[in-house]
């Protein structure tokens, strides 16, 4: 989250609760396994959502390639 945002609702009285995505197929920050890319079987890794605001009725996954050569590349977008 923004430093901004965390300043905001310190300042509201505001209690914040991390919104957390995890797998465990690889590590945060980790390469994506080739089992899980176009190179390998393709699959679609497992994911584990933790944090989410109760209340919520859906969430979205957008994953991008910021280095495309081009322009940036959706490569997920899960919902």
């Amino acid at each position: 989250m923004a430093p901004q945002l965390r300043r905001a609702a310190a300042l509201r009285g505001e209690v914040l609760m991390a919104m957390i995505l995890e797998s465990a197929a690889f590590e945060n920050g980790g390469s994506i396994p080739i089992p899980y890319t176009p190179a390998g079987e393709d699959l679609s890794p497992p994911l584990e959502w933790s944090g989410v605001p109760e209340g919520a009725e859906s969430l979205v996954l957008i994953v991008e390639d910021r280095d495309a050569p081009f322009d940036e590349q959706v490569h997920w977008l899960l919902y």
